[in-house]
């Protein structure tokens, strides 16, 4: 994901932590966040 929004570096963790998905990484340089998916949504 790019995000350029001033607050994605807060809000993109805590909605992964919330939908359980994991944040794998974030780079402020590119403002990329990659997001890994998880596989039961069950």
């Amino acid at each position: 994901v790019i995000a350029l929004d001033s607050g994605a570096p807060e809000d993109l963790p805590a909605w992964c932590r919330m939908t359980r998905n994991e944040l794998v990484r974030h780079d402020p340089a590119t403002h990329s966040f990659w997001i890994r998916s998880r596989r039961e949504w069950t």
